[in-house]
This record gives structure tokens, sequence and C-alpha cells, in this order.
């Protein structure tokens, strides 16, 4: 009997390539793209609205914000994640009953299915490490524009890098900060931004998630 699929297990994921995109996909997120047809061109409208109030190259700090933006349309609400971003690039996206992040970069920045494949390899490399993940990949896309979108399960924990500063000079701090040591050195060969403000980190079952890791360039 196989065991039973988790809640963050990853799955499989299907890749397109033509002229014009690059597209990587897993089915359940396409199962849900087929049942709100009209999903994808109103993230990018809501998503236009955030960034066309944020010209500036100043970071954001959408947690000091008295109101974060958010927008809806037709059940679906696109917000800027409450993280430090430079500039407004990271969004949580509500659908259905599920919540979603999601990352737009522009041409040269990475991103899309570039880290859609980066995080499939850190994961291969890390499936022996105890309490340690990806996040739950759904989506990556390049356009012929050269914009470049990731999607992932939204997962409401905290950066590890914060919850560690919270900590003080404690046991589980040392612990933690042992656990990074021993990430970093089984990646930073072959992929950059290892670091713990790419790692959310859940205090109930001790379970760190990486993101936004990249694969060196050649």
């Amino acid at each position: 009997m196989s065991p039973e699929k988790t809640e963050y297990d990853q799955e499989e994921i299907h890749d397109t390539t033509s002229n014009t995109r690059e597209l990587s996909y897993s089915k359940n997120f396409k199962e849900i793209i087929s049942r709100n047809p009209h999903a994808i061109s109103i993230v990018l409208k809501l998503i236009n609205q955030i960034q066309d109030q944020f010209q500036s190259d100043q970071p954001l700090y959408p947690d000091r914000m008295n109101e974060v933006p958010s927008y809806e349309d037709r059940g679906i609400r696109v917000t800027l994640s409450p993280v430090r971003m430079h500039p407004a690039d990271f969004f949580r996206v509500d659908i259905e009953d599920k919540s979603f992040f999601v990352k737009k970069k522009g041409p040269k920045s990475g991103g899309g299915t570039h880290e859609m494949k980066s995080l499939r390899s850190v994961a291969d490399k890390i499936k022996e490490i105890k309490g340690v993940k990806v996040v739950t990949y759904k989506l990556g896309y390049s356009d012929k524009f050269g914009n470049h979108y990731f999607v992932s399960e939204w997962l409401n924990y905290p950066r590890l890098k914060e919850y560690i500063e919270k900590l003080d000079d404690s046991q589980k701090s040392h612990d933690l900060q042992s656990r990074i040591v021993e990430l970093e050195s089984k990646l930073n060969k072959e992929f950059i931004d290892v670091a713990s403000y790419n790692m959310l980190y859940n205090p109930t079952d001790d379970t760190i998630y990486l993101f936004d890791i990249d694969l060196r360039e050649n």
C-alpha cells in the first residue's frame, strides 16, 4: 500500500514549451483554473492594480501599512504579501477555498519556470533530510514579454530568520541555526540564496520550508 499523500507532498508536474511561452503546472492547479476560466486574467489585472500604486524603488513593508492593498473581482482576491519586498512583486491569491503565493518577476529577473525547475532540484537534494521540504509549487510560467510567474501553496508561517531573532540566545535558536548550516552546506555548491530569509518555519511540527532558491548558472 502506498503512503497516504499529505497536504504538502509535491504533485506530478507537466511541462510544455512553445516559441512564445514556457509553462510548468500541476494537475490539481490546472483543474482549479479549468473551473475558473477567467482566473488568470483576473489575477493579472489585480496584480497590475496593486503594482500601479507603487512606482517607487524603495522597499515596501506591508506589515507596517495601515491598510495592505487588496482587490477582489468575481470571487478572486489578490493581496500584497505581508513580507518585505522590492518592488511589489509578492502576492497572496485567494480562489475557491484555497490560498496561493504568487511571485511576478520581469525580464532578466529569473523566476517562473526557472524557479520551478530549481525547486524541483532542491526537493531531490533534501529528500533524505528530516524536517525539511520545499514549498508546494503549482505553476511556473514565462510569457513572450519576458515576465515570469511562480505559484505555490500559501503557507502562513513566519520566515525562519525572523522566528530565530525572537528566540534570543536559546537552545532552540542554536538548533535551528545548526540546521540552516547543514542546508547551506548541502545546497550552496549548486544553488544561490540558500538562507534563513528564504525559509519558512512551522513551529508546530518543526518543519522548515524552502523557497526562492535558484540554480547557479554554469
